[in-house]
Parts: C-alpha cells; sequence; structure tokens
C-alpha cells in the first residue's frame, strides 16, 4: 500500500468526520448567527444550545453507546442496522423543533424539523439502498438556509463535492448513494420550507 494512498484515504476520512450532519448542523448555526442573528428570535446562545443537543448530541448519542460497546460502527455501515438510529435522530429532531416553537423561535422550528423530514426520506430510503447521511446532513440544511435566509448562499452547495468524493473514496458509498442523499434531502428539505415553515413564518 503506497503513501500516496495512505495519506489520501486519511484526507478522506477527516472530511468525512468535519463535515458529518450533526457536525455540519452546528456550522450552520454559527454562519446564521454572524449574518443574520435576529432571525433566532431568541438569544443566540440558547438557539446554540437547543441546536447542539437537539441536532448533534441527542441524535448521535445511542450510536456513540452502541459502538463503545462494540454493536456498531459510528458511520452505521450496516444497512440494516440504520432504522433503529434514524428513529433515535427523529424523536430529536421532533422534539427540538417543538421546544423552539414554544421558544417562539419560528425560524429554528423550521430548521430543525426539517431535519425530522429529511431523516424520515433517509428512513424510507433506506429501504432500498444505503442512502448517504453525510451529503444529505450538507445539502438538506444548506438548501434550509439558501430558501429562508440568502440565496447567495447557494455558493455553499460546493462543500458537497469534497464530502461526495470523500465517502465514495473510503468506500462508503456509491456514486448513487451519494447522489441520492443529496436529491432527497433537498427535495424534502423544499417541500418542508414551502409547505410547513412558510405558513407560520
Amino acid at each position: 500500500m503506497s503513501v500516496d494512498y495512505d495519506i489520501t484515504m486519511k484526507i478522506a476520512s477527516i472530511i468525512s468526520h468535519m463535515f458529518s450532519a450533526p457536525i455540519f448542523a452546528i456550522y450552520c448555526v454559527i454562519i446564521v448567527s454572524l449574518i443574520e442573528p435576529s432571525v433566532f428570535n431568541i438569544p443566540i446562545w440558547l438557539a446554540f444550545l437547543v441546536s447542539f443537543l437537539f441536532l448533534s448530541v441527542f441524535p448521535v448519542i445511542k450510536i456513540i453507546i452502541d459502538a463503545r460497546k462494540g454493536k456498531v460502527d459510528l458511520d452505521v455501515q450496516d444497512r440494516e442496522k440504520r432504522p433503529r438510529y434514524f428513529l433515535y435522530a427523529m424523536a430529536s429532531h421532533l422534539t427540538g423543533a417543538l421546544i423552539s416553537l414554544y421558544l417562539g423561535s419560528v425560524f429554528l422550528f423550521g430548521f430543525i424539523i426539517s431535519y425530522f423530514f429529511v431523516t424520515l426520506s433517509l428512513l424510507i430510503g433506506n429501504h432500498y439502498t444505503k442512502v448517504s447521511v453525510h451529503t444529505s446532513g450538507v445539502v438538506g440544511p444548506i438548501t434550509f438556509l439558501v430558501l429562508a435566509l440568502n440565496y447567495n448562499l447557494i455558493l455553499l452547495y460546493i462543500l458537497v463535492i469534497p464530502v461526495l468524493w470523500a465517502r465514495i473514496k473510503l468506500d462508503a458509498h456509491t456514486f448513487v448513494q451519494t447522489l441520492l442523499g443529496i436529491v432527497l434531502s433537498m427535495v424534502t428539505t423544499s417541500a418542508t420550507y414551502f409547505l410547513i415553515y412558510k405558513m407560520l413564518y
């Protein structure tokens, strides 16, 4: 095995971890807090707390626990084991969305509830193939920010390119599976924005 191959795989692994769905959610909240913090309608620290807990911690805590027990890998590569973790994540997303609505942050509600419906689409898609959560976790939230805040944020879509490359390089997904993650999240997030968020905002 060549040194170049090892370095390439290491880079792919770093990209994969840096742009995992739970971590990318926090990047998005940071972006919003920098360009239009008033849209949260609640203190920024509270928006961060709700986002961190219900998008980054609770959705994956069961995976981390089971991984430490040796029951599953952190990426949940086994497609048959994925549904239960999708359900845990959906429960967290729904709770976070409802708490956001209760706090008076319609924007945060829309952002988090879009995760709920995207995860639902991944759960359904998982019945047929191992749809990429990574590409979905990048494209979904970007789509929401583009629609809800600023169309100039469309430039953020370029971030999905290294993620797509990394997931294929690591043999985690085929090109079709990464593409399905992109399409499902974009369509589902757009539908959530127009059919649910716009009715409240």
